[in-house]
């Protein structure tokens, strides 16, 4: 039986393909994968299918440049089972609206449909993150870009992990630690629930929905999409595997504010 093929739209050149291309090599994941890049940020993309709803996606990616073009060249709509979407919430952005977001995610809430569509917060690098604080660990949203910086400095063990060393043991942790975070900022308890229970309460609206708490202050709660996607293609198994590895709290401590302003203000200063 041949290998399906699945089609991943990326934001950006760099930390996005090196991240997917890691996780799909830990985990051996069974699928054909097909690499575009949008090069701009999602309001760019909700201007283009806010225009005509009707749109073929893999024919709006195909005029996106010459690169994709020459990706796309041997397939159609029809060539593509599975069809995952990765941005950036990019809340600092000209046209930032997370009404446009809401409306994306309903839009793109299907990977066999239109498209399965993931959201970082703030970024990518949100999956780097991974503090001893990372449960209530916050970002504000006026850091825009400079957040890559952040990371860079903070005391997060994965901040600058080769990606060739990112097997399926850290990816573990990386997800782990997620569905905790999820859990604690849900209900004040980091003990994850069933399976069933995380699909029904964590779709992307649903995270969404718990970040817009954040938004009201300027920030938001770092959490990182690809956990998300992880356990969507591995399901149950995964999910339940890694329970049994680990129902400690120890590692959602709360947070030490004062540390990471010290951060965000060093990289605020370091950029005027």
């Amino acid at each position: 039986m041949a290998t399906e093929n699945a089609l991943l739209i990326l934001e950006g050149k760099s930390t996005e393909p090196n991240a997917i291309r890691s996780i799909v090599k830990a985990y051996q994941l069974g699928f054909n994968k097909v690499e575009v890049v949008f090069e701009s940020d999602i309001y760019q993309l909700y201007n283009v299918f806010n225009q005509d709803k009707d749109l073929d996606v893999v024919e709006v990616l195909r005029e996106r440049s010459e690169d994709n073009k020459k990706i796309l060249s041997p397939f159609s709509r029809d060539d593509f089972p599975q069809i995952y979407i990765f941005f950036d919430f990019e809340g600092h952005a000209t046209g930032a609206d997370v009404s446009k977001i809401e409306e994306l995610l309903r839009f793109f809430d299907n990977e066999t449909e239109r498209g399965k569509l993931y959201i970082s917060y703030p970024m990518v690098e949100a999956f780097r993150h991974l503090t001893e604080d990372f449960c209530s660990l916050e970002s504000p949203i006026s850091l825009g870009r400079r957040y890559k910086n952040a990371v860079a400095i903070s005391n997060s063990k994965y901040k600058s992990t080769n990606f060739s060393k990112m097997d399926s043991s850290v990816w573990n942790e990386i997800v782990l630690r997620t569905v905790k975070k999820v859990f604690l900022l849900n209900s004040n308890s980091c003990n994850p629930q069933s399976y069933q229970s995380f699909r029904d309460k964590f779709n992307q609206i649903d995270i969404l929905d718990l970040e817009k708490n954040f938004m009201k202050t300027g920030n938001v709660s770092v959490i990182s999409s690809l956990p998300f996607f992880i356990l969507d293609y591995l399901g149950e198994a995964l999910y339940n595997s890694l329970l049994m590895d680990s129902v400690s709290c120890a590692d959602c401590k709360k947070s030490t504010p004062s540390i990471w302003r010290r951060i965000v203000k060093k990289i605020r200063r370091f950029f005027q």
